[in-house]
């Protein structure tokens, strides 16, 4: 099988589930760093009335709208995007950063804070 070369970490990150939903014993390898590692993603945990509101900046307005669809499947949670920031509703600041962690950000690049 030869190396999938991605453009972003959503299409990677879709190429693995689809290989992991196959069980196949093929291995999904990439060429390259998907991960912008220099740029610091913050999230900012706070509350909207009773219920839990997230805050995510840092992420790049080109696969913003990538994160946001991965980020409200995974967590089964309403939001809005932006061009600059993904609000999240009634999830908590830990299952995000878990989700970014596994679409290859990681956890030192991400700062989270109460606000």
């Amino acid at each position: 099988m030869e190396p999938i070369k991605s453009r972003s970490i959503f299409s990677t990150w879709c190429c693995l589930q689809d290989a992991h939903m196959q069980n196949s014993d093929k291995t999904v390898t990439t060429t390259e760093s998907t991960a912008h590692t220099t740029r610091r993603i913050i999230i900012l945990s706070g509350k909207c009335g009773d219920y839990p509101l997230i805050r995510i900046y840092g992420i790049s307005s080109l696969t913003i709208r990538d994160f946001y669809d991965v980020l409200k499947r995974r967590l089964h949670c309403l939001g809005r995007c932006s061009s600059h920031k993904i609000e999240l509703f009634n999830t908590c600041a830990e299952d995000v950063v878990r989700v970014l962690a596994a679409c290859d950000f990681p956890k030192e690049y991400m700062t989270v804070r109460e606000i």
